[in-house]
């Protein structure tokens, strides 16, 4: 078969759209990988970043802790900090009194209760804006990370002990606080990224 002046045989063409059609394909799944590799990286790097200020916020809130025990709805006394592992699943694993938030209103923001819990696989914050809740307080919920297993905690004793839960059963004064908290997160795809913080607890104001 012999070409045409000018023009190419419809064999040729028949071949050229195949090579084009092999190589199209060929870049689209390539782009499909790039596209797949981009995301599972950006949703790395948002997991982690969502890690990173979870252990920030725990560490801001560990740093301002008051040791000032407070009174629940029931009027009963309350540790300034109750680590609890055997918590409900609507109640804090752990719950402590601190010093205003830094960016609360006001010059001298008023010490609050604060408290983490996880629900559903999301490691939660709760806060009261006071530290004697009334039966009627509604405490704020804030979501900080999802995809979590468990958030586990242990706690230094001022002997060099560490506690599951705190205070210990024969502590007879509820203000007191630990000398350091060890705060592990279980990741639901396995990791377990630990940190300790310790506490330099300062007098009530």
């Amino acid at each position: 078969m012999t070409r045409r002046a000018g023009g190419f045989t419809l064999l040729e063409m028949l071949v050229a759209i195949a090579i084009l059609a092999v190589l199209g394909a060929a870049t689209y799944r390539g782009l499909g990988a790039v596209l797949e590799s981009r995301a599972a990286v950006d949703f790395e790097s948002e997991r982690w970043r969502a890690v990173g200020m979870l252990f920030t916020r725990l560490e801001q809130d560990l740093a301002a802790v008051a040791p000032r025990p407070v009174r629940d709805p029931a009027d009963r006394i309350q540790p300034a900090l109750s680590g609890n592992p055997a918590a409900r699943i609507d109640d804090a694993v752990l719950v402590f009194s601190r010093f205003g938030a830094a960016d609360a209103p006001g010059e001298h923001p008023a010490p609050m209760r604060v408290g983490y819990r996880v629900r559903e696989g999301v490691v939660e914050l709760v806060s009261w804006d006071v530290l004697d809740p009334s039966p009627r307080s509604i405490p704020l919920v804030r979501p900080l990370i999802g995809g979590v297993r468990a958030l586990e905690l242990r706690y230094l004793d001022e002997r060099g002990a560490w506690l599951a839960a705190w205070p210990r059963p024969d502590a007879p004064d509820p203000a007191v606080l630990p000398n350091a908290v060890e705060a592990q997160l279980v990741l639901a795809s396995g990791e377990r990224i630990t940190r300790l913080v310790p506490i330099l607890a300062r007098a009530v104001r």
